[in-house]
């Protein structure tokens, strides 16, 4: 809370694949942090590295103190890559995040791994708070993102 540091802090969480964080902020009180992230869970013994696995937006508030996960749970069942959010709002509780939406999984990928890709054809906004999207952007037909979105 003082922003001072200190040791690390191991909390168990049920076994998955974080690549990519939304926001993390901590509680006014200084005991939580909120963690949101897209979660994975690969479907068998090759990693998300080797075989395509979806993302989805995911949540876990961690109490420092007892360094136990204290509340985890999917905010959102729409697969979602790359997501972002105002970086003004970086370190503090943001009401929403953005994402990009795969429409179409699998096929080679010759730039691998993984060897399977994927297609992107929309962004999503999305509620932190309450889970869900609400709202989508869709790509023209036959147009497809490669990145997140970015705020200026």
């Amino acid at each position: 809370a003082d922003g001072a540091g200190g040791e690390t802090i191991w909390i168990e969480v049920e076994p998955c694949v974080v690549l990519h964080t939304v926001n993390a902020h901590q509680s006014n009180d200084g005991r939580r942090v909120t963690l949101t992230a897209l979660r994975s869970t690969p479907s068998g013994e090759a990693s998300f590295i080797e075989s395509y696995s979806s993302a989805f937006l995911y949540q876990w508030v961690l109490d420092t103190t007892s360094a136990t996960c204290v509340r985890e749970g999917l905010l959102c069942n729409t697969p979602l890559e790359f997501p972002t959010m105002d970086g003004r709002l970086a370190g503090l509780e943001a009401r929403f995040g953005y994402a990009i939406t795969p429409c179409s999984i699998g096929g080679p990928n010759r730039y691998g791994p993984p060897n399977e890709g994927i297609l992107i054809d929309g962004v999503a906004k999305l509620d932190l708070r309450a889970g869900g999207v609400r709202a989508r952007w869709q790509a023209p037909d036959g147009f497809y993102l490669v990145s997140e979105p970015t705020f200026v």
